[in-house]
């Protein structure tokens, strides 16, 4: 067999091995019996909690009827156990001035340790659209599961569960918590339990600062542990919230769990009872059960000054280490890969251009992989997620795989293959100082193979080590690290990510590319394989009954005109036009057709020296109050909101001040007396009946509502 097609053999064997084990693990370990042992986690049990609580079929949003009853349901589960509870009734607002009354469920055991206490937080409240199986349902059962198993277990520290409200509503539920001193300063850890899907392992994906103290205690106690630095970083540099927002803001040490496969169904009404999935609830129950044993039998004021970086390893255990180390190992390993380099050249095995080969051979593969990934994902269908996406995610990898090593294999005419290995290993060292010095909490991704290919490289210029068992050995290292971003990170962008999975498997391919000197075959074949992938994904539906689009319809009477609105066009409503000018270019378009005129009661504005009042005549479910002013100081309903913090991103265009209320009314202290030009809004949480046959045209066209759901909305417009 030529050596060629016994290297081939070699490495694929080993990578399609640790993509079948990133598969097994990923789906999360098996849902324990309702007889399992009083002190573990049975997912079963804590799905029949959810279903006597939060019951998993109606949306049961901040303020509304169906709320209150969850949280009655709540209490009274928790007081079977034993549980002290206290609810915590009030007016709470967050930094982008949203506000409204929460209603949190505060438990603990009586005769508890003082001191220092462990908060276990789920949210109970739902999206409008949807009933919130998932997010946060499970989260809720989770905690009500522990409750049961932890309920006569001692602890050094003292246990708290919150099951906080609105947290739909913009983290309100968590705001309102720790502004009230009383009960949240006990309290010195939290472990927050979300979700953003309905499936998936449910992952250790962010932390609060400073984690280098307590993120090996929590991470080596895991049972499966899926995590990794590099989420906590990039979760630093998006905009996305969550309750730890809150409580990292108020200096508590947190961890965060949630899952996030299946994200067509987030948010919309197919978020229900009946796809739970019970993998990732005994994972999340799991996870959360672990942390609490850690958490709470550790001293709780310690600190440190320092992050990890960390990952783990095929979900087995996690590798972790000083970030401030980081650096030093990163510039490290890449002056091994040039005394690597450097034998090469004074044995006179290569010189320095045909090093330089492949240091560039790497970058192209990089480039050409991302390119070509861009171009089937424009031949493709524009919506974000899409209902069958698995040939798109397969013509990704198909074209990380080949375009690596047919880049590679076009160097190789130029060189050979161990002064292409000293390349290729310079280049993942380079890239490697330079993640630490942006992102360090990425750099593992680049230095744990980069280390390994310079080790290699080395190995080879000293005359040691088999080619193919080196290059496998690389390729598996930088699969086990790689390969589970290319299998999540479709459910985390959509059809954006076809491009960072194509890079990503290129980057894998290196690793393993130089020992071909021939692809000619490979690549004509993967270009088939792709070539039928976006075909594939062209001729099936973009949307189904059970992988819908996402499409709202909202009624607006805006005194001047009514209209249909719909967030993607539906029937006649098509028109394009943007909403509202307050909130600019950030303003996604909406699609417009004229509507009937309405008996409906507006809004009313009003306005008494430095308040103005906003109220719905008809009890809406939410007023919004928009004013044409940059006004630095603001209060609500005698609620000051809480300043912004370096993650806060606008949503209203500069020279705009916008205040959303879960309620039908507020009062808004401006801080000034000079007229303003003000916008009143009052929203009800559906459509008018002369709506439902637009509602029927919708759903039977594979689309559902999703997030705040479809409303009927009143606007008015005044100088006050």
């Amino acid at each position: 067999m030529p050596d060629q097609r016994r290297a081939a053999l070699s490495v694929t064997a080993a990578l399609l091995l640790i993509l079948g084990v990133i598969s097994w693990r990923m789906r999360g370990p098996e849902p324990k019996p309702a007889n399992a042992p009083g002190g573990e986690f049975s997912a079963v049990r804590a799905l029949d909690a959810e279903r006597a609580t939060i019951g998993g079929r109606t949306p049961h949003p901040i303020g509304s009827a169906a709320n209150h009853a969850v949280r009655d349901r709540i209490i009274a589960r928790l007081e079977s156990l034993g549980y002290i509870v206290n609810i915590q009734r009030t007016f709470a607002c967050n930094a982008h001035t949203n506000c409204g009354t929460v209603e949190n469920i505060i438990a603990h055991t009586p005769g508890q340790p003082s001191g220092p206490s462990v908060l276990l937080c789920a949210h109970y409240d739902s999206v409008f659209a949807g009933p919130g199986a998932s997010d946060d349902g499970t989260g809720v059962a989770a905690l009500l599961e522990i409750a049961r198993a932890v309920r006569s277990e001692k602890f050094r520290n003292a246990v708290t569960f919150l099951i906080d409200d609105g947290e739909e509503a913009g983290l309100l539920g968590a705001e309102g918590f720790v502004a009230d001193r009383s009960v949240a300063d006990p309290v010195a850890a939290v472990i927050n339990l979300e979700a953003r899907g309905t499936s998936g392992p449910s992952a250790l994906f962010e932390t609060s600062s400073h984690n280098r103290w307590f993120l090996p205690l929590v991470a080596n106690a895991l049972p499966r542990p899926i995590t990794t630095s590099l989420f906590y970083g990039l979760y630093e540099l998006l905009p996305n919230d969550t309750d730890m927002t809150v409580f990292r803001r108020a200096g508590l040490t947190g961890v965060n769990f949630a899952y996030l496969k299946n994200v067509v169904w987030y948010h919309t009404p197919l978020d229900d009872i009946d796809h739970v999935d019970l993998h990732s609830l005994q994972h999340h129950g799991d996870n959360a059960l672990a942390s609490l044993r850690a958490l709470g039998n550790t001293e709780l004021r310690r600190t440190s000054t320092s992050n990890s970086v960390w990952f783990d390893v095929l979900g087995f255990f996690v590798v972790s280490w000083p970030a401030k180390w980081t650096l030093i190992g990163a510039i490290a390993t890449l002056v091994l890969a040039l005394l690597a380099a450097y034998v090469l050249i004074r044995e006179a095995q290569a010189t320095w251009y045909e090093i330089s080969i492949g240091t560039g051979a790497f970058v192209v593969a990089a480039v050409a992989s991302a390119a070509l990934a861009m171009i089937a994902m424009l031949l493709t269908p524009r919506d974000k997620w899409i209902a069958h996406p698995q040939a798109l995610v397969v013509a990704a990898w198909t074209i990380g795989i080949a375009a690596a090593i047919e880049v590679v294999a076009l160097a190789r005419r130029r060189t050979n293959v161990d002064a292409m290995f000293a390349g290729i290993a310079i280049a993942w060292n380079l890239a490697a100082v330079a993640v630490t010095v942006m992102l360090v909490d990425a750099s593992y991704a680049f230095l744990i193979p980069g280390l390994a290919l310079a080790i290699a490289a080395m190995l080879r210029a000293t005359g040691n080590g088999n080619a193919t068992l080196l290059a496998t050995m690389c390729a598996v290292i930088a699969a086990i690290i790689w390969f589970p971003f290319g299998v999540v990170l479709y459910d985390v962008l959509g059809r954006m990510s076809i491009v960072a999975i194509a890079l990503i498997l290129a980057l894998v391919a290196t690793t393993f590319a130089s020992l071909f000197s021939r692809a000619r075959g490979l690549c004509i074949g993967a270009l088939a394989i792709v070539v039928v992938c976006v075909i594939v994904t062209r001729v099936l539906p973009v949307a189904t009954n059970e992988q819908p689009r996402r499409v709202t319809l909202t009624y607006i009477d805006d005194e001047m005109r009514t209209q249909w609105v719909a967030s993607s066009p539906v029937a006649n409503v098509s028109q394009p036009e943007r909403l509202f000018p307050w909130y600019g270019s950030v303003m996604p378009m909406y699609y417009f057709a004229p509507a009937p005129k309405l008996p409906i009661a507006p809004v009313t504005i009003t306005r008494e020296a430095n308040s103005i009042r906003v109220r719905s005549q008809r009890n809406a479910d939410r007023v919004s109050l928009v004013v044409h002013a940059t006004l630095p100081s603001i209060r609500v309903n005698g609620i000051m909101p809480p300043p912004q913090s370096a993650r806060f991103r606008p949503f209203v265009a500069p020279g705009w001040t916008r205040v959303f209320v879960f309620g039908s009314e507020a009062v808004v202290d401006i801080g000034r007396s000079t007229p303003v030009e003000v916008y009143g809004m009052d929203y009800t949480a559906s459509l008018p009946p002369e709506g439902h046959s637009l509602e029927s045209v919708r759903d039977s066209s594979s689309a559902r509502t999703s997030d705040s759901g479809d409303v009927t909305m009143t606007i008015r417009h005044t100088v006050l």
